[in-house]
C-alpha cells in the first residue's frame, strides 16, 4: 500500500481490495473493470473512475447499488495505511473504574517504538488489522469504525499468551471528511485507545476483585474505621480506597 498526502476520505469510495487481497488507493489502479477490485465491505465487483479531470477519482460498484459502508471502508483502509509509515504506538492507560467506583490504580498512557508493521495477515484462527513488533512485543491493533472487537476473538487473543492487543475506536467519524494528517492525529488521540488484552492488567484486575472488602457500616457512620484516609478527614464517597458502596454496605481495598 503506497502512501498518499492528499487523500481525502468521505462519501466516495477510494480504497478496494485487489487480486491479492490488499487495500489499494483508486489512483492506483487501472481503469474501469481492468481495476480487478472488489468492495472490502460487501465484494461485490467494482470499476474505477480515474481518468477523469472535473470529478474526484473513486470506484463504483458495477451492476449493483452502492455499498451502504463506502465511509466506514475508506477511513479503516486509510488508517491502515497510515500505520506503515508511524514510528510510535500510543498505548492506553487502565482505569479502573466500575460503575460509582473511584479509580484506585492508573497505569498512564504510553508510546512504544515500532519496529516493523504488517496488515491483515492470519494469526492462528483469526485476521488482526494490524500486527505491530516493538523489539520482542508484538501488539494486535484494531480498527474499530463499525463494529468493536467480538468477545470471541479477544479469547482467541488471549489464548495467544504472548501478546497485547489494542482496539482505536473511530466509529464517531464515520460521516467526516479526513485528510490522512487529521486521520493521523486521531490515531493519537489517547481516549480513542482501549486495550483489548494485557496480561499485567489483566492480573492487575483480577488481584483487585480478589482485593475488594466488605464492611457493614452502622448508619451513622461515613467511614471504614481501619481505613487510614479517615485520619485525613476523608469520607468513603470520595476516598481512593473506596471501591464501592451500598446504603450502608462499603468495599474497601484498603489492607
Amino acid at each position: 500500500m503506497d502512501s498518499h498526502t492528499e487523500v481525502i476520505v468521505g462519501k466516495e469510495l477510494v480504497y478496494a481490495l485487489n487480486s491479492e487481497g490488499k487495500c489499494i488507493y483508486i489512483d492506483d489502479v487501472e481503469n474501469g473493470l481492468n481495476c480487478n477490485c472488489t468492495c472490502p465491505a460487501c465484494g461485490g465487483q467494482l470499476i474505477a473512475r480515474n481518468e477523469g479531470k472535473k470529478n474526484k477519482h473513486h470506484f463504483a460498484h458495477y451492476n449493483k447499488a452502492e455499498c451502504a459502508y463506502v465511509c466506514q471502508t475508506n477511513i479503516h483502509c486509510l488508517a491502515e495505511e497510515i500505520f506503515l509509515t508511524k514510528k510510535e504506538l500510543i498505548l492506553p492507560s487502565d482505569n479502573m473504574i466500575t460503575g460509582n467506583l473511584v479509580s484506585i490504580f492508573d497505569q498512564f498512557s504510553y508510546k512504544l517504538p515500532i519496529s516493523s508493521v504488517v496488515l491483515e495477515k492470519r494469526v492462528s484462527s483469526f485476521i488482526p488489522d494490524i500486527i505491530i513488533t516493538s523489539g520482542d512485543l508484538t501488539i494486535f491493533v484494531e480498527i474499530y469504525v463499525t463494529h468493536i472487537v467480538s468477545e470471541e476473538k479477544r479469547n482467541k487473543i488471549a489464548a495467544l499468551g504472548n501478546c497485547i492487543a489494542i482496539e482505536i475506536d473511530l466509529s464517531d467519524k464515520v460521516h467526516d471528511n479526513l485528510t490522512k494528517e487529521s486521520l493521523g492525529k486521531l490515531l493519537d488521540e489517547p481516549q480513542r485507545i482501549r486495550w483489548i488484552y494485557n496480561p499485567k492488567t489483566a492480573e492487575l484486575h483480577k488481584n483487585f476483585e480478589l482485593s475488594k472488602r466488605h464492611y457493614k457500616l452502622p448508619e451513622y457512620e461515613t467511614v471504614v474505621r481501619n481505613c487510614p484516609q479517615r485520619y485525613f478527614g476523608v469520607t468513603c464517597d470520595n476516598c481512593a480506597c473506596c471501591i464501592g458502596r451500598t446504603k450502608n454496605e462499603i468495599q474497601c481495598n484498603y489492607d
